[in-house]
């Protein structure tokens, strides 16, 4: 039987959890199974030769129990290690071999729902849902729940056509949000015994704040590059060379057609464009300047709610801007939640949106402080229709299959 406790997360953790646990199964090719076609596991890709080699560094961390206790725990270390995706799995990745540590109960529970969806069946046969699938409607969902010290340290996913590369519009954002810290990790880590720490500078540290604006996000993008960006993004696994991920090929700058002109050319610090001086860069296994997968935005959030996202102070700046997210970049999610009675004061969503005419995505790390659930959501949506109207109805439904998870 393969064991998934020793596969680049720091070893073995003390055998606290029966081998006929669910934790311990053999692992799983990924395989969306219903409504697209299974696309058969890539080898690895090479990272493209424009993204200038660079090391990356982080305070990795390692599971093992708490002092005097049986409960699993993440244990923050103190020394400096190089970047890897091994590094930063967050445990439900088998990255040898391209399989997947399912859920086996939220995995079935939720391919079902989503038989359901395609086929118009109740409770999916009414609108949006029926406008949606007439029109051909595409779907990607991941679901982590981690609502135990266990799971949290010993994740599982349930997905559906999660390594379906899709046009990421602003959801891919979190990859700035991402490397932004990374950058400054990295910098600290280079200057350790010169004096001095890095601080962001005023202006970056709005820019971040405000990483829903198009011209907040190119701002970032431009600043640290698209080559360090992409970099930070493959060598942290959010961007996988077996199955993609998160990537930002171009800036953030959008062509307004009715004024003839780009949306951030009025402020002097742009450029003309959205590409750099050497052009734009597709995502060379999917052919989108910009890109996410339902996968690597689970990836993403799970590794935020590990406080592992290079470390955790890092994942708490991330996590406090995730939050507070204006209303024109709010969570179809939380209304979605609150429309069903499911959202308490008490309750936390992190979340980030991305909008277009033809695609609506959000991933979230919500908690459920108020019923002692925490878990990951992502939907992904490509449709003319409704988009935006399906993942705010949907939230409910996936809600309740956490709610039921053993």
């Amino acid at each position: 039987m393969y064991v998934r406790l020793t596969e680049g997360l720091g070893g073995p953790i003390p055998r606290i959890i029966s081998t006929q646990s669910n934790l311990w199964r053999q692992m799983e090719p990924i395989d969306p199974r219903l409504g697209e076609p299974v696309t058969p596991t890539a080898a690895c890709i090479a990272m493209p030769r424009w993204i200038t080699p660079v090391k990356h560094f982080v305070f990795p961390k390692t599971r093992g129990s708490a002092s005097g206790s049986a409960k699993l725990e993440w244990k923050a270390t103190s020394t400096v290690a190089e970047l890897t995706p091994e590094r930063l799995n967050p445990g439900f990745i088998f990255s040898a071999t391209g399989g997947l540590a399912r859920d086996p109960n939220l995995d079935k529970a939720l391919k079902g729902l989503m038989a359901k969806l395609l086929a118009k069946k109740a409770p999916f046969n009414s609108e949006p849902f029926k406008t949606f699938v007439n029109h051909g409607g595409k779907i990607r969902v991941a679901l982590v729940d981690l609502s135990t010290d266990t799971k949290l340290v010993l994740p599982e996913i349930a997905e559906f056509n999660s390594t379906q590369r899709t046009p990421g519009a602003s959801l891919a954002k979190v990859g700035l949000l991402y490397a932004a810290y990374q950058w400054l990790f990295d910098e600290n880590v280079k200057n350790k015994g010169k004096g001095g720490k890095f601080e962001f500078a005023d202006t970056f540290r709005k820019a971040l704040d405000g990483v829903c604006s198009n011209c907040d996000a190119s701002r970032i993008s431009r600043r640290l590059s698209l080559a360090y960006i992409n970099s930070a993004l493959w060598h942290a696994g959010l961007y996988h060379c077996r199955w993609g991920g998160i990537w930002l090929g171009a800036h953030y700058n959008e062509w307004d057609e009715k004024g003839r002109r780009w949306e951030c050319d009025k402020i002097p610090y742009f450029y003309k464009g959205n590409c750099t001086s050497e052009g734009c860069h597709k995502d060379p296994s999917a052919g989108h300047l910009i890109v996410v997968t339902a996968l690597s935005v689970a990836t993403f959030f799970t590794l935020l709610a590990q406080g592992r996202l290079i470390d955790d102070e890092s994942s708490q700046a991330v996590k406090d801007i995730l939050l507070l997210q204006p209303d024109h970049c709010g969570s179809r999610f939380k209304e979605g939640l609150k429309e069903a009675g499911r959202f308490a004061a008490t309750d936390r969503l992190h979340s980030k949106i991305g909008v277009t005419r033809s695609l609506s995505h959000e991933g979230a790390l919500i908690d459920r402080v108020s019923i002692g659930k925490k878990y990951v959501a992502v939907v992904l949506t490509v449709s003319p229709v409704a988009g935006g109207d399906v993942r705010q109805k949907l939230i409910a439904p996936l809600d309740e299959l956490i709610i039921a998870n053993p």
